[in-house]
């Protein structure tokens, strides 16, 4: 606990007084001021209570591409997601919109109609981390020749 003694001065133990104490808190905790007034009186500050949200680093998506058939689904994933919020978007060139239905979750299921970008912000209380980009990319077969023979498509669908 950090006190506050001697003419509004900061003490810790190790440090020196000063009107201002700055420090970082490597844990969620509790804390508050004790001021004393030349040993004579003693009060304390309202608590205050510090939360520290773990860092958003090292996420990345497991595809960053995926082709599928018309009519399938593809998966977006976010590859060991930590404990945070996920916010999906999508865009087809235009703008992008929130993925409706599945916000909020480390992986998604889309089957679009067209191709389609896809986006995921990741935050943990004020801590954000890099934006994160997908595509899916619809596959499409066509055969226009004049020549009506049999013909095996291979190609994943």
């Amino acid at each position: 606990m950090a006190k506050k003694i001697r003419n509004c001065g900061w003490m810790k133990p190790g440090s020196a007084n000063d009107s201002v104490y700055t420090f970082t808190p490597m844990q969620t905790s509790t804390y508050r001021l004790m001021a004393s007034d030349s040993g004579c009186m003693t009060s304390f500050s309202n608590q205050i209570n510090i939360v520290v949200y773990p860092k958003l680093v090292g996420i990345v998506l497991q595809d960053t591409l995926v082709n599928i058939c018309a009519g399938q689904s593809a998966i977006l994933k976010v590859l060991n997601p930590p404990t945070a919020s996920y916010k999906w978007q999508q865009s087809s060139g235009s703008g992008w919109t929130n993925a409706t239905g599945i916000n909020n979750q480390p992986q998604i299921t889309v089957t679009p109609t067209s191709f389609m970008h896809y986006r995921v912000v990741i935050t943990s209380g004020v801590c954000e981390s890099d934006t994160l980009y997908a595509d899916v990319n619809i596959i499409t077969l066509r055969y226009t020749g004049s020549n009506r023979r049999n013909y095996l498509w291979a190609r994943g669908c």
